[in-house]
Parts: structure tokens; C-alpha cells; sequence
């Protein structure tokens, strides 16, 4: 059977564009692991579940393109909003992330008292709201009609956003707020990190804007995890393999692309790919298709996670991080991100919550290691977020845990295929060399959040929307 399409991944670009094109064309979805979503899935170890990394579901507003796509595919989740949406915790300083501007404010003021506070989340605030009223993006960079198409866009962004668009996050802060204390400034870049998997120096303004303003809008828990999520979202694709890998594509005679799995051989007129650019290499033996994926390097960060089942009565919200005054062993931050199951989500919470606990690490910290090596250094890691952990929540001990278990870069790549924690973050130097979703052979497609333009639902939902116009022949 000849297919139309065939995506490669089912993390969230690849489960909404393949539910997007399934409504016209014959499509067919491939995922090595048993459970859809990649790194955003849900799992289940013993007989407790939980979610394998993302646990934030955003982007779920009139308006958004998320929500566009959603409706296209009739798939409407089952979704608690987050309120509020982050509780952070900075030593003795607990500022909560309230998605009405004024009360965020008053606690912005009362725990970092700068004058220049307001204006500076009003721009942040303003600059978000800007960018997402802005018409469909452009961002291909293979042929004529879309590199014109793409400049035209680039150019309409340069005249609504001016000096944003390019200067550097770190240096608009510190003309905002000059001689900001380690702790503002450490605030900051977590919030950042946990959506652009940047700090402030390694952005525009622009990119820190709208990472910046993401608890502006609603966030929500996804009831019985984000697998639930990806059930809703490929509800009608008839062909979803699951725990089949794509091992081997190669374009045939006939233009089309054959497909070789450790289950089976496949034969399509289009293929996507939802695999990280930097990884995708080795499933072409083609020259110009391997050289094309071999030149994007790995991102260096990735995500160190531990997960915890916690027998307790005690009602806790849904997210929150934790900032240390300094950085994690064996990572590269100073701050970690909790987020508790829902009481009531009889899924996640039976027999106690499912907790993730994530942070930042340097992928290089984890590869190539001897055996003995690799597990101290990842104990050390679990250990010491244990008791963060346990001494940021004081109402729980230890005898409360009933799991305990991490997963490091290394892990997330035996499971799914990847190692790095999100994309590059982008920048005015690398922008034009930043991968999209076309590629150098026709029919050849991208999509994730490694791809243009960047992180998390919202950011995933633009590529797609990108992708979907794309492969409609609308641009």
C-alpha cells in the first residue's frame, strides 16, 4: 500500500500534523515507543504513571494557533487551568505566577522592589500580545517564491518589533534595571529556562518577551497526563504504529520515499520527519539528505529528571521551581521545575501524586561514560534534588515516597531518540542558518520543537501551522 504521507515521530509537531492531513489524505504515523508523544508522553513504571517530561499545556486560547488546529481536528482534551500558573521559589522570595497582570505584578514588586519594574513586564506583556497577532508566519528557505516569501516576513517583523527583534536580552535588563541583583536577574533566566531553554544572554529580546509573558496566558493540566493529550490529538488517524522504528528512508525511482522499520517496509509520497534535525542523519544513506542533516550541530542542553510517587493527603498546585543560590551538581542550572499530579485526576494521582522534577544538564556530562562513572554521577544528581526537594516542601518526608527514579540525557535517548532538552535558541547570528520546515529534497519535511520557530505547544503549533499552509500549497 502506497501511503500520502508518512510522519516519523509522534511528538507534537508530528501527532498535529499528521491528525491535520489524515482529514484529506492517506497517512501514517510511526512512533518506536509504545506511547505517542515522545519526550512529552506519558508512561507508566511499576504500576504508577507518569509524564515523561513536557507537563505544561499551553497555548489553548482563541486566537492561538494551537487552538486553530485543534478545532480543524475536533480534539478537545480534557484540561484544568493552572491557577496559579507557577509558584516560584527563591530562597525565602515566593512569587507567583499569576496570569492577571496587576496581581503578578504586586508580587514582582514585593519581592525585587525596582522602579522600573512595571514598565519593564508592560513591555514584556505587550511585545507577547504583539507577537501573536501577528498574520502567518513564513520561515522556508528552499526556493525562490518561499525565501522571498520568507525575507517579506522577516522584514514586516523588523517594522512591527524594531531594535527587539535583534538585541540581546541580557543587555536590555540590565539598561532596564542597571546593577540588577544576582536573585532578579537568577529569577529571570529560570523562567526562561523552563521555555526557551535559554538565559537571557543567548536571546533577542523579542525570543525572552515572549517566554517571558508564557503564565500570561492560561496554563493548563492536562487530566490523566499529556499521553491523554495525544490520544484526543490522533483520535482519527487510522494507521498509528506504535513501538515500531523507522530504521532506513530512501527516495525511489519514482520520486516516492520507501520506508524501512524493524517491523516492515512502507512506501510514501511525502515524508515528515518529527525526529530532532539533529539526529535525523543516520536515516539516509542518500549523500545530499545526510550531508544536509549532518551540518545542524546538537544543541549541548538536555534534561536531567527525576520522578517520584508521594503518598500524602496535603493539597499542592500544579507547577513550581525552585531556585538555589547555586548551580546543581553535574547540571547547568541553579533551579529546578516540580510538577505534581492533580489530586483528583484519578489517573496520575492513583495511590498517591506522580511528581516530575526537572532541570538543566549539559548533554556532553552524560555521554561516553564507564558504567560505574555514569550511575554516581546520576545518583549525586537524584540525591541532591531529593533533599532540595524535600526541604522546599518541609510538609513531606522522605518515608512518603513510595518511587524514586531518574532519567538523564543518555536515557532519553534510548527511549526517544533524543538527548537535547528543545532547539537552539535563536538568535540574529544564527537565523538564516537555523533549520525550517523544508529541506533540500522535495517532499522532505521538518517538524518539532528543533524546528523553526522554537519551544513548547505554542511554539510547535506555529511550525505546524507553517507546514500545514505548506503542504496545502499555500505558500
Amino acid at each position: 500500500m502506497q501511503y500520502d504521507l508518512a510522519v516519523v515521530g509522534s511528538g507534537m509537531g508530528g501527532s498535529l500534523i499528521a491528525a491535520l492531513q489524515a482529514t484529506q489524505k492517506r497517512v501514517i504515523l510511526f512512533e518506536k515507543e509504545p506511547n505517542l508523544g515522545g519526550c512529552a508522553s506519558t508512561f507508566k513504571r511499576g504500576k504508577y504513571h507518569y509524564n515523561a517530561g513536557a507537563t505544561t499545556f499551553a497555548g489553548y486560547e482563541d486566537g492561538m494557533p494551537l487552538k486553530q488546529l485543534l478545532d480543524q481536528i475536533d480534539a478537545h482534551p480534557t484540561l484544568w487551568e493552572s491557577t496559579p500558573a507557577i509558584r516560584v521559589i527563591q530562597g525565602k522570595k515566593v512569587i507567583n505566577r499569576f496570569r492577571d497582570f496587576d496581581t503578578f505584578m504586586a508580587q514582582i514588586q514585593e519581592a525585587y522592589p525596582y522602579q522600573k519594574n512595571y514598565d519593564f513586564w508592560q513591555l514584556i506583556r505587550h511585545l507577547d500580545q504583539l507577537f501573536w497577532q501577528q498574520p502567518n508566519p513564513t520561515y522556508l528557505k528552499y526556493g525562490l517564491k518561499n525565501k522571498l516569501e520568507t525575507f517579506r516576513g522577516l522584514w514586516h517583523m523588523q517594522k512591527v518589533f524594531g531594535k527587539y527583534l535583534y538585541q540581546n536580552a541580557y543587555k536590555v535588563i540590565r539598561d532596564y534595571f542597571p546593577g540588577i541583583s544576582e536573585d532578579y536577574l537568577d529569577f529571570i533566566d529560570a523562567q526562561l529556562l523552563i521555555t526557551l531553554q535559554a538565559k537571557s544572554n543567548e536571546v533577542s529580546f523579542l525570543s525572552a518577551a515572549i517566554g517571558l509573558a508564557y503564565p500570561f496566558h492560561k496554563l493548563y493540566y492536562p487530566v490523566g497526563g499529556m499521553g491523554a493529550v495525544f490520544d484526543e490529538v490522533t483520535k482519527n488517524i487510522t494507521e498509528k504504529h506504535t513501538s515500531e522504528q523507522v530504521l532506513k528512508i530512501s527516495q525511489m525511482e519514482n520520486k516516492s520515499f520507501k520506508l524501512i522499520t524493524d517491523k516492515g517496509r512502507y512506501e510514501s509520497q511525502k515524508v515528515i520527519l518529527n525526529s530532532t534535525v539533529f539526529d535525523s542523519a543516520k536515516l539516509f544513506e542518500d549523500k545530499k539528505i545526510f550531508n544536509f542533516y549532518h551540518k545542524f550541530k546538537l544543541a549541548g542542553k538536555g534534561a536531567f529528571v527525576l520522578y517520584l510517587k508521594i503518598k500524602s493527603e496535603k493539597i499542592f498546585l500544579h507547577h513550581y521551581q525552585i531556585i538555589l543560590e547555586r548551580i546543581i551538581p553535574n547540571t547547568l542550572s541553579k533551579s529546578f521545575f516540580v510538577s505534581f499530579s492533580d489530586l483528583n485526576d484519578l489517573h496520575l494521582s492513583k495511590d498517591g501524586y506522580g511528581v516530575t522534577i526537572s532541570t538543566h544538564t549539559d548533554i556532553n556530562n552524560w555521554i561516553g561514560l564507564e558504567k560505574t562513572i555514569y550511575r554516581e554521577k546520576k545518583k549525586r544528581v537524584e540525591t541532591f534534588l531529593k533533599r532540595a526537594f524535600l526541604e522546599a516542601f518541609s510538609e513531606l518526608q522522605e518515608k512518603d515516597i513510595l518511587q524514586s527514579f531518574s532519567a538523564t540525557p543518555h536515557t532519553f535517548t534510548r527511549y526517544v531518540l533524543r538527548s537535547n532538552a528543545g532547539g537552539i535558541a535563536i538568535t540574529p547570528m544564527n537565523f538564516f542558518g537555523y533549520p525550517s520546515t523544508d529541506t533540500v529534497q522535495s517532499n522532505l519535511y521538518n517538524i518539532g520543537d528543533t524546528i523553526f520557530p522554537g519551544q513548547g505547544w505554542p511554539g510547535v503549533a506555529m511550525g505546524v501551522n507553517i507546514l500545514q499552509r505548506r503542504l496545502n500549497g499555500e505558500c
